[in-house]
């Protein structure tokens, strides 16, 4: 039974995983494409896509040169609210897969925030 649940589980985390990094992709695809640049890479969008959803964790990012060495780091607004929707609609599609009628706000909140 708990294996059954852990199964149901790490699915839903791979799709909100994917709903979250497709999208920077394309954009990043996108940008990368209509830029205009013939030095670059296929693989230059999706280092691209990797590094926004990584900063949109609070990853900070190593920044060295000459002049200027420290941490980066940024959380924009859409970046806290589209992981927050998809662990919110990755959890209830849980509840749902293992036919759990009662959904508890408690468990919800205390593994979101």
């Amino acid at each position: 039974m708990v294996a059954r649940r852990l199964w149901i589980a790490l699915q839903q985390v791979i799709r909100s995983v994917l709903i979250i990094l497709f999208p920077l992709a394309f954009i990043t695809l996108f940008a990368w494409a209509t830029a205009g640049s013939t030095y670059g890479t296929t693989s230059d969008p999706m280092r691209a896509a990797v590094w926004l959803w990584l900063g949109s964790h609070l990853t900070p990012f190593n920044i060295t040169s000459n002049d200027v060495s420290g941490y980066l780091s940024y959380l924009p607004l859409g970046a806290v609210v589209l992981p927050w929707l998809t662990m919110r609609l990755g959890y209830k599609r849980v509840l749902v897969n293992l036919r759990i009628k009662k959904l508890v706000a408690h468990t919800f909140l205390s593994h979101t925030f």
